[in-house]
C-alpha cells in the first residue's frame, strides 16, 4: 500500500546546530530586543542591510571645530572686516560658525552661501556657481570652513574662491587632512596637506598657514596681490579617501565603489567585537 503524499507546506524547526549560526543584530524582527537573522541567510541580511539601513551609514559630522573658531578669530583683524564686503562659502550652520564673530567687526555686508537654506544660509547657491552669480572682484574678504574636502570639483571651487575676491581681498579657509575619518556633509573627497595649500595658494600671498593640532587639518590666510596670475592647478592630485591615495579628480565609478565598501565595512564593524572596530574603521575608512 502507498503512502500518501503530504502536499502540505513543511514547517522546518530550528535545530539547536541552526541556533549557534544565528546571529542577534540590534535591528530587524518585531520583538522589543532586536531581530534574529541566520548566516544561512546572508544575502538576504546584506540585501536588507544595504536598503534599509544604508541612510544611518552617513552620520552628519562636525563642520566648524572650537580650533576653527579660535584660529579665525585669533587672525582676522577690525582692520581685515569692518565695512568690507564677505561672502561666507559653505555657511549652513551646523555645529557653530564664524560668522557671528566676523560680523562683531562691522562687515559692509555679510552673504552666507550654502547647497541647502538654514541657519546662516543667506542664499542657496553652489560654491561651483559664484564666478557666475557674483561675477569677478566681487568680494574683499570670502571665508570657507570645512568645506573643501567635501567638494568633488575642488579645484573649480579654488578658482572661484579667487575670481570673486577682489585684488587686496583676504581668503580664509579651514580644511582636514590625512587621518580624519570619512564623513558625510553631503560626501567627503578629498584630504589636504600643507604641502597641497603651499601649492594651490602660492598664487596669492599667504600671510598664515597653520595646522591643526587637535585633528589633523589646516587654516590658511592669504591676500590677493596686485600682480595676481592664476596658478594651474590641473596636473595637482589629493589624498582621495576614496580610493586611499592621489588622484587628480573623483569619477563617477569611484563613487559606486567606495559607496559599496563603506556599506560593507559598516556591516563588517558591527559584526566584529567592539575591541576589533577601531582598527579597521581606521584602516578602511582613512
Amino acid at each position: 500500500m502507498s503512502r500518501k503524499r503530504d502536499s502540505s507546506p513543511k514547517v522546518r524547526h530550528a535545530s539547536r546546530s541552526d541556533s549557534r549560526r544565528r546571529l542577534r543584530l540590534p535591528w530587524g524582527g518585531s520583538g522589543a530586543g532586536g531581530g534574529h537573522y541566520s548566516t544561512l541567510c546572508s544575502r538576504r541580511l546584506l540585501r536588507h542591510f544595504l536598503t534599509t539601513f544604508s541612510p544611518v551609514l552617513y552620520q552628519k559630522a562636525s563642520l566648524c571645530s572650537q580650533w576653527d573658531l579660535q584660529v579665525v578669530a585669533s587672525a582676522v583683524t577690525a582692520h581685515d572686516i569692518a565695512g568690507k564686503r564677505v561672502l561666507e562659502v559653505g555657511a549652513l550652520n551646523v555645529n557653530g560658525t564664524v560668522r557671528p564673530g566676523i560680523e562683531t567687526l562691522r562687515p559692509a555686508e555679510y552673504i552666507g552661501i550654502d547647497l541647502r537654506p538654514g541657519p546662516g544660509v543667506d542664499l542657496v547657491c553652489d560654491a561651483a556657481e559664484i564666478d557666475r552669480r557674483f561675477g569677478p572682484d566681487a568680494f574683499d574678504v570670502v571665508i570657507s570652513t570645512e568645506l573643501l574636502e567635501h567638494a568633488r570639483e575642488w579645484k573649480k571651487i579654488v578658482h572661484n574662491f579667487k575670481y570673486v575676491l577682489r585684488t587686496g581681498g583676504l581668503l580664509i579657509v579651514t580644511t582636514r587632512s590625512y587621518g580624519v575619518d570619512f564623513h558625510r556633509q553631503p560626501f567627503d573627497f578629498w584630504r589636504y596637506e600643507k604641502s597641497d595649500f603651499d601649492l594651490i595658494f602660492s598664487d596669492l600671498q599667504i600671510e598664515d598657514l597653520q595646522l591643526d593640532p587637535t585633528d589633523p587639518g589646516l587654516f590658511i590666510k592669504a591676500r590677493k596681490p596686485d600682480n595676481y596670475v592664476e596658478r594651474d592647478l590641473s596636473d595637482h592630485g589629493l589624498y582621495s579617501i576614496l580610493r586611499q591615495r592621489k588622484k587628480r579628480e573623483a569619477t563617477d565609478l569611484d563613487i559606486v565603489l567606495f559607496k559599496c565598501r563603506y556599506r560593507c565595512i559598516r556591516l563588517l564593524m558591527d559584526l566584529l567585537p567592539k575591541r576589533y572596530r577601531r582598527a579597521v574603521h581606521e584602516g578602511l575608512l582613512r
